[in-house]
């Protein structure tokens, strides 16, 4: 241990003997991740996996740890460079070089014996897939990233970057609007399509490399592996949240809470679900307990669910007189559509469909029959119809294209089935995918 022993002296023997227990994924082996991976190798962690697709340029030389100019000639893959740079340091650690995007889920195997995962990439699809099998798979999550604005003299405007950390329960990136979730979805969309949006313009400063200097990656690889340790070893309260402003050189913290209808870690959405999903009770989805002693907020939140209420009520009632399939309780705040048509996309021409709201939420969670499926094809979103179960026998539709509905719940079904008849490109790209399938068709 005399290796540690200045570091023992800050967090003893306890505190390093559980940073050398730790299994550590790092997803990106550009310059934050680089740093990282050093910074986590100097702790004595005693395994890292680092998961990158990318060879070595030689733009890259300005800030990727370990590399030379032999790696940038021979496009020596990232994950090779910083194995080989760890091994010089500390042969006793081992780390395992996935050359693999975090979008293959080969590569997302991996990260299933990890205790904590570092996401150090510079796009949003990536941030999408790690803040969701966080969630899912109960693993913290240091989310960091930079940005540095230039005026066309090559002038800083605004730098910066900051750490943002995922503990499952706690809340999750999307809780605070963390991931620019159009972005994302336009990343992933196969490469035919991907190109059709880039030529209409709708994926701005797409392929273009963005300003990058290794100060700067340095304090955010620093600040976020400081939280790491503070999770590991508690020699300090976690700071969840972290700003740095490159310019004023401030470091600022932040607190924020799980959003109870978060789409992605509530009770009723991913949180726990695994690889194949936890089958929630029934209950905990229909019947919600009243708030008790209500203070002024929980009293707009009893208002807007008697609004809710209401108006399903009204709903049931014209479904009754008109002879529609629907049924629902609007106590629960839930109603059920039968025989719901459905377009070319799906694996069945008609289908069930609930919808629930939540008791402090405008905002619907959406379920369809679990043997529901969505057939291949390049001009839908892959993530339409969850992947696992909500609770048994159902799962979530994509919730992004449809907020605020309450107030006209009749209007709200008849836009959910124009939707479904004819899903255009991604269900996670809102007006954006309606206006480039009105542009193709003009």
């Amino acid at each position: 241990m005399e290796i540690y022993d200045r570091q023992i002296r800050v967090f003893g023997k306890e505190g390093q003997q559980a940073l050398q227990k730790l299994t550590v994924g790092v997803v990106g082996a550009g310059g934050i991740g680089s740093m990282v991976l050093v910074l986590i190798v100097w702790l004595g962690a005693k395994r890292i996996i680092i998961i990158d697709p990318d060879v070595v340029e030689l733009t890259n030389l300005n800030r990727l740890a370990g590399a030379t100019l032999q790696d940038a000639l021979k496009k020596t893959p990232k994950v090779r460079v910083l194995a080989r740079y760890a091994a010089k340091i500390s042969p006793k650690i081992k780390v395992v070089p996935i050359q693999k995007s975090i979008l293959d889920k080969k590569a997302q195997r991996y990260l299933k014996v990890c205790d904590v995962i570092f996401g150090c990439t510079d796009n949003q699809s990536s941030r999408w897939v790690l803040n969701k099998f966080s969630v899912e798979h109960l693993k913290p999550y240091f989310d960091t990233g930079t940005g540095i604005e230039a005026d066309s003299l090559q002038n800083i405007k605004h730098a910066g970057g900051q750490v943002r950390v995922v503990i499952p329960g706690m809340g999750c990136l999307n809780c605070i609007s963390g991931i620019d979730v159009a972005a994302a979805q336009q990343e992933m969309l196969p490469e035919p399509d991907r190109q059709i949006a880039l030529q209409l313009g709708y994926i701005a400063g797409a392929d273009v490399p963005a300003p990058a200097v290794a100060p700067l990656n340095g304090v955010i690889a620093s600040l976020a592996v400081t939280e790491f340790m503070a999770w590991a070893t508690g020699f300090k309260p976690l700071r969840r949240f972290i700003f740095y402003d490159f310019v004023d050189a401030t470091v600022t913290p932040y607190k924020f809470k799980r959003d109870p209808t978060c789409f992605t870690c509530s009770v009723t959405s991913s949180l726990a679900v695994g690889d194949k999903g936890a089958a929630l009770p029934a209950e905990m989805l229909i019947d919600e307990p009243e708030p008790q002693n209500p203070t002024k907020g929980e009293i707009k939140m009893q208002t807007q669910s008697k609004d809710i209420k209401q108006s399903i009520a009204e709903l049931l009632s014209k479904a009754k007189q008109n002879g529609l399939a629907i049924e629902g309780n609007a106590e629960g705040m839930w109603f059920v559509i039968k025989n719901l048509k459905l377009g070319k996309p799906f694996s069945r021409p008609k289908t069930k469909l609930m919808v629930k709201f939540l008791a402090d939420s405008n905002d619907p969670i959406m379920l369809v029959p679990e043997n529901l499926n969505v057939r291949p094809d390049p001009q839908v979103c892959p993530n339409l119809v969850g992947t696992t179960p909500c609770f048994e026998g159902w799962k979530p539709l994509c919730p992004h294209m449809f907020q605020d509905v309450a107030d006209d719940l009749l209007a709200f079904i008849g836009c959910l089935a124009g939707f479904l008849s004819n899903p255009p490109f991604c269900g996670l790209m809102g007006c954006e995918a309606r206006a480039l399938t009105q542009t193709q068709q003009q």
